[in-house]
């Protein structure tokens, strides 16, 4: 199980990704804490946790294969996550925040996560 952990140095927050199936035993060994854990039979999820200290660290459990549209979907919901914890307001006029950090993330996570580039291309 190798840890990965996409840092949003902005808002000082962290969001942690690993396989699917060992999503349980990561969330035990790096997080320590659980608030909502959905059942585990979908391609992939963002899962809202807690650290020991009480804040919020979203985790992309995702699928050993990469598909770019699931990893897109899951990274808004990470995103989404983030916003809301900094309070950021989203509506039609203030957009970009949660579009700027859908993209990083999504970069971040096929960088360290999947050692992919943007292009698919291996690292």
């Amino acid at each position: 199980m190798r840890k990965t952990v996409i840092r949003i140095d902005i808002y000082k927050m962290d969001i942690h990704v690993c396989f699917i199936e060992e999503a349980e035993k990561y969330i035990e060994k790096y997080i320590n804490r659980l608030a909502v854990f959905p059942k585990l039979d979908y391609a992939a999820c963002c899962m809202t946790c807690y650290d020991e200290y009480g804040n919020l660290t979203p985790v992309l459990a995702m699928g050993r294969e990469l598909d770019y549209t699931i990893l897109a979907h899951e990274c808004f919901h990470a995103a989404m996550h983030v916003c809301e914890n900094v309070d950021i307001g989203l509506d039609f006029e203030n957009q970009e925040p949660l579009a700027y950090l859908t993209s990083y993330i999504m970069e971040e996570a096929l960088r360290k996560f999947y050692k992919k580039d943007v292009h698919g291309e291996d690292l």
